[in-house]
């Protein structure tokens, strides 16, 4: 299956991908299709779906700073790990994230074994940075709360009062309906609310 429209991709992968630049996580199967290209696409029609949806804005800036703090975590472990012994997997995922690590077991002892691990932890102090500019990026009066992706869809749905929803299948054109309906929901509350000398 590739997902190919905002219809059908469920909400959690498409910000799995927005997060990471994954895009190969669009298609569970092999295919020819331009994927970057398709995700371009995509993302053009959620901005078009997402303006002026501040809650929306904070809440992307919060999964963006979560995601960044725990690959900071995972680099940072996986270093400490490797400097007591080599495993694999660590060496691995440090490529992955785009660092330079090509050594093995027999190499655990050699300068540029430590070296590298050394560079990587001071090149992984960058992430940092980006967690902090994005920061930066929220409103003065904002919490620092994290917000969670799965608790805003189920408060939305239960203030909404459109029942249960499976926070694993929503897709983002679901998820952004949702969210119209509630600030709807909202402002009409708030426009009716009575004044304090009892007149609306």
């Amino acid at each position: 299956m590739i997902y190919d429209s905002l219809d059908i991709i469920p909400v959690k992968l498409f910000f799995k991908i927005l997060e990471t630049g994954e895009t190969n996580l669009l298609a569970t199967e092999q295919t020819d299709k331009d994927l970057d290209t398709l995700w371009e696409k995509l993302e053009n029609e959620h901005e078009s779906l997402n303006q002026n949806n501040k809650a929306s804005k904070i809440f992307n800036l919060y999964q963006k700073m979560e995601s960044l703090s725990s690959k900071y975590n995972a680099i940072n472990l996986g270093i400490r790990v490797l400097w007591k012994y080599y495993d694999h997997e660590l060496a691995d995922m440090l490529n992955d994230y785009g660092y330079k690590f090509n050594h093995s077991s027999k190499s655990k002892n050699s300068n540029q074994y430590e070296k590298d691990l050394d560079k990587i932890s001071r090149e992984s102090e960058a992430i940092l940075n980006k967690i902090s500019q994005l920061k930066n990026k929220l409103p003065k009066k904002q919490t620092s709360k994290k917000t969670n992706l799965d608790e805003t869809i189920l408060n939305y749905s239960a203030f909404t009062g459109s029942g249960f929803i499976d926070t694993n299948k929503i897709t983002v054109t679901q998820y952004y309906a949702l969210i119209k309906i509630g600030n709807e929901k909202l402002k009409t509350l708030e426009t009716n609310k009575p004044k304090k000398n009892g007149r609306r």
